[in-house]
C-alpha cells in the first residue's frame, strides 16, 4: 500500500477516534454532571493514545487462544501502557472541571437542542418535510425559547431573592452552616467530619449540597476551632471550590487538621484572615460578623474553649456561632459583655449540646428564640444532654437538631421577620 493511503488512514482513524468520542461526550454529558458534579475534557487526549492500545489489547488477547503464552508479554506491556496512560491524564491541571448540578428543565432543554441540530442537519427530514426554510426557522426559534426559559429558571429566583438565607447542614456528629446573603455572598461556617478514614464528608456529603445549590465559590470560610467534626470536610470543600478568604483564629497549637489544612491553603494561595476578639468582619451593607471570642492572648490551653465565638447581625436579626466552647469560656464571655451584645434571636448550641457547654446563666443572657443543634443520630457521646435540652426549655426557645430534623432552613427578610423549615418532621 502506498504510504500516502496510509498516512491517510491513519489520519482518518485518529479523526473518528476523537469524533466517536466526543459524540459519546455530547450525549452523556449532562448525566455526568447530574450525578457526579464533574466533566472532563482529557477525554480527547486518552481517545487519541488509548484506542490504539485497547484494539492491540483486543487483537493480542484473542490471538493468545491460539498462540498461548508467548503474546503474554506483549498483553502486559499494553496493559501497563493503558493504566500508565490513564494515571497521567488523570493527574493533568484541571483535568476535571467541577459543575453545579442542573435542574431537570437544562437537562431536557440540553437533548431537545441536540435532537433539533440533528434534525436541522438531516437530508431525510427534508425529503419527507420538503420547506427546509420552515423547519429551519421553527428550529431555531425552539432553540431561542428554550436557551430563554433555562436562562430564567437559573437567574429569575437569584434576581428575585432579597432575604437572608441561612442553612444548618445535616453532616452527622459535626458542624456546618451555609448563610447566602441577600446580595448572593457565600459564608460557610465549619465543614463537619468524620473519624472514619473511608468517609469523606466533604467529598460525599458537604461538595455535593453546595454544588445541588448552584455554588461554586464560598466568599467565605470560618473555621470555629481545628476538630475534625468541625474541619475535616472543609478539606474537600477548598480543594473542589473556590474560596476566597478564610478565617480562623491564632492557634494555641498546631493539631494535625490544622497543618494538613494550612499546607492546603498555602498551595491554593487562598487569603487567610486571622481573626480575634473586637474583630469586625463587614460582608455587605447591614451584615456584620462580630467576633467576641478569642482574645488576642489565648485564655485557655484546649481547642474547644478557643473556638471562635462570633454573632452575625442583620438589622434586627442576630445569630450566635459558638464553635465547641465549654462552661469556662461561657464564664468569661459572661463577665466580659453585657446582655446586649449576647442577646440573640438564633443560639448555635455549642459542642453538639455536651454537658459541659450551655450553663444555664449563659443561655439566660443569650435568650434565643431559636436554637440549633448539629448532632449525628445514635451517636455515642449522649448528645444532645437531657439537662442542656431542659436548660434550653426554660427559657422557652425551641430546639432544632440536625439528629432528628435534618437540614434545617431559616430565611429573614429585611424587616427582620424570620421563616423556618427543617427537612424531616
Amino acid at each position: 500500500m502506498p504510504f500516502y493511503l496510509k498516512k491517510h488512514k491513519i489520519k482518518k482513524f485518529v479523526i473518528n477516534s476523537i469524533l466517536i468520542s466526543l459524540s459519546v461526550q455530547i450525549l452523556i454529558a449532562p448525566i455526568i454532571i447530574f450525578n457526579f458534579n464533574m466533566l472532563s475534557y482529557n477525554f480527547l487526549i486518552s481517545s487519541i493514545i488509548a484506542t490504539p492500545i485497547f484494539a492491540g489489547i483486543m487483537i493480542f488477547g484473542i490471538a493468545s487462544f491460539v498462540l498461548g503464552p508467548i503474546c503474554f508479554p506483549i498483553l502486559q506491556i499494553l496493559l501497563d501502557s493503558l493504566i500508565f496512560i490513564s494515571k497521567f491524564i488523570s493527574n493533568l491541571p484541571l483535568s476535571k472541571l467541577v459543575i453545579p448540578t442542573p435542574n431537570l428543565i437544562s437537562i431536557i432543554s440540553y437533548y431537545i437542542v441536540c435532537i433539533a441540530i440533528l434534525f436541522s442537519k438531516s437530508k431525510l427530514v427534508f425529503r419527507i418535510i420538503k420547506d427546509r426554510e420552515k423547519i429551519t426557522n421553527i428550529l431555531k426559534r425552539l432553540v431561542v425559547v428554550l436557551l430563554i426559559i433555562c436562562i430564567t429558571v437559573k437567574f429569575v429566583p437569584i434576581l428575585k431573592n432579597t432575604d437572608l438565607r441561612i442553612f444548618f447542614i445535616d453532616v452527622g456528629q459535626g458542624d456546618s452552616s451555609l448563610i447566602i446573603t441577600p446580595k448572593n455572598k457565600v459564608i460557610l461556617i465549619d465543614g463537619g467530619g468524620s473519624p472514619n478514614e473511608n468517609y469523606d464528608v466533604g467529598k460525599s456529603t458537604l461538595v455535593p449540597y453546595l454544588l445541588d445549590r448552584g455554588i461554586t465559590k464560598v466568599d467565605y470560610m470560618m473555621i470555629s476551632h481545628f476538630d475534625n467534626d468541625h474541619v475535616g470536610g472543609l478539606m474537600y470543600v477548598l480543594k473542589s471550590l473556590k474560596v476566597k478568604n478564610i478565617l480562623i483564629s491564632k492557634q494555641f497549637k498546631e493539631s494535625k487538621e490544622y497543618k494538613e489544612f494550612i499546607e492546603l491553603v498555602n498551595k491554593k494561595k487562598t487569603r487567610i484572615i486571622t481573626v480575634k476578639q473586637g474583630d469586625v468582619i463587614k460582608i455587605e451593607r447591614d451584615i456584620n460578623f462580630n467576633i467576641l471570642c478569642p482574645t488576642p492572648k489565648l485564655e485557655f490551653d484546649d481547642l474547644n474553649n478557643n473556638s471562635i465565638v462570633a454573632k452575625m447581625t442583620y438589622k434586627s436579626f442576630s445569630i450566635l456561632f459558638t464553635g465547641d466552647i465549654e462552661k469556662e469560656a461561657e464564664n468569661k464571655m459572661l463577665k466580659k459583655y453585657n446582655q446586649a451584645t449576647l442577646k440573640s434571636t438564633v443560639l448555635k448550641i455549642a459542642h453538639h449540646g455536651s454537658k459541659t457547654s450551655t450553663i444555664q446563666e449563659f443561655i439566660n443572657i443569650v435568650n434565643p428564640k431559636i436554637t440549633l443543634i448539629g448532632v449525628g443520630k445514635n451517636n455515642n457521646f449522649g448528645h444532645p444532654n437531657g439537662e442542656v435540652l431542659a436548660r434550653i426549655k426554660n427559657v422557652g426557645a425551641k430546639i432544632y437538631r440536625t439528629d432528628e430534623n435534618g437540614e434545617i432552613m431559616l430565611r429573614v427578610d429585611r424587616n427582620g421577620k424570620m421563616w423556618i423549615d427543617k427537612m424531616l418532621n
